[in-house]
């Protein structure tokens, strides 16, 4: 009799285990899905707070950044800005005036490559301008380059031009949003072919 009685307790004992297993693993897996929803949540959160951010930090710059488009688009038009015109040459402000535009771009542009700022919200609030603008001072950029021996120089808000003009041409916007050396092998390809 205390055969059974303890053969009976062990196939007990056994249920017990195998329905705690059952439960811890379904506890498990309500686990998982609660932290994955969670995880979810907050890389949303961290995303609009990305945009906002993005938001915020270019509405604060835009001001003044607007103050020293609008100097140097009265000035050149929609020219490029080549380092010979007598009008860069002759004019130590004007020259301050785009250092300094090129100087906070460069900065901005370091955050949106880095993540800190979001460049989809970027492009739809300020990016065709920005790199218009990038566009217009290439010729400059390159020759302070080589005059200063610093390659590299500008080099994020070149980058930061080129991702806003393939997000213009993926989303199918004017294709003459592109960069100088881009423009120059497309119409060489029209003319060869």
């Amino acid at each position: 009799m205390l055969d059974k009685i303890l053969a009976v307790s062990t196939i007990t004992t056994n249920l017990f285990v195998v329905l705690g297993v059952v439960i811890a693993i379904f506890q498990l897996k309500k686990m998982k899905e609660s932290n994955l929803l969670q995880s979810q949540s907050i890389i949303a959160d961290h995303e609009r707070r990305k945009k906002q951010s993005t938001l915020e930090s270019y509405s604060s710059l835009y001001p003044h950044l607007s103050e020293l488009r609008t100097i140097i688009t009265d000035t050149f038009g929609k020219e490029y800005i080549n380092p010979t015109d007598e009008r860069y040459i002759n004019n130590p402000e004007l020259q301050k005036i785009i250092y300094e535009y090129l100087v906070i771009m460069e900065r901005f542009s370091v955050g949106i490559l880095s993540g800190v700022y979001d460049i989809d919200i970027f492009e739809n609030t300020s990016g065709k301008t920005v790199a218009d603008i990038y566009k217009k001072l290439s010729p400059l950029i390159e020759n302070m380059r080589i005059t200063e021996n610093y390659p590299e120089m500008f080099c994020s808000f070149e980058q930061l031009s080129e991702e806003i003009f393939k997000i213009r041409e993926k989303n199918n916007y004017n294709s003459t949003n592109k960069l100088p050396e881009q423009l120059n092998l497309q119409i060489n390809d029209n003319a060869n072919g």
